[in-house]
């Protein structure tokens, strides 16, 4: 009953041309192994299939009449290089802090890869002459490793005496699809395009 659901609201957004019905492959959530990418700046991430992400890269190109780039990989970020630097804040104090990178990859490494997440829909953020196209994602299992962070980094600082600044809540997870000019890191994603409809299948 949903896949007919859906089938039909598709085929009436087609006919009146007020959605684009775009198409990932659901091998977007096959899994990957686990890459060390941008881990020596603080960064753990969830690696994602970049063969299927980036076949959204011409559809949407298409559909807006531009030409994005790619970084080549794509991944969720678990703990961003602004969080575990503290890059944001005046003390410069982050997750690294209190927990090296290092410690925090040996701990994750043989389940990162495993957690679930699921594709909501896509996103587009602009800012001055930059446009990013994103992936909205929602996972429970991701929280809940940054919630656990949070808990060791407050236990940690009960005896160091040295406070962090790290909110496992201030959470957007998504995965960049591709972009104009660079990446937009100052607002939200998490707004879906209301324009566009994500089919996810084989």
């Amino acid at each position: 009953m949903f896949k007919s659901f859906f089938l039909i609201f598709a085929m009436t957004s087609i006919a009146y041309g007020s959605e684009a019905v775009l198409k990932l492959p659901l091998s977007v959530y096959s899994k990957i192994p686990f890459s060390s990418q941008f881990m020596e700046d603080g960064a753990l991430i969830r690696n994602i299939n970049y063969d299927a992400v980036k076949r959204l890269v011409p559809q949407i190109e298409k559909l807006r009449g531009i030409k994005l780039t790619t970084r080549g990989e794509s991944h969720i970020t678990v703990i961003s290089p602004p969080e575990a630097k503290g890059w944001f804040h005046p003390s410069r104090k982050g997750v690294d802090s209190l927990i090296s990178w290092k410690e925090l990859h040996r701990k994750y490494f043989n389940t990162l890869q495993s957690t679930k997440f699921t594709v909501k829909c896509i996103g587009e953020s602009m800012e001055g002459d930059k446009h990013v196209f994103f992936l909205i994602v929602t996972s429970p299992e991701l929280r809940a490793i940054r919630a656990d962070i949070q808990d060791e980094l407050e236990s940690r600082a009960k005896f160091s005496g040295m406070k962090t600044h790290f909110d496992a809540g201030a959470y957007e997870p998504h995965i960049t699809i591709g972009y104009i000019g660079g990446d937009v890191f100052s607002n939200p994603k998490t707004k879906c395009v209301e324009d566009i409809v994500l089919n996810i299948s084989k």
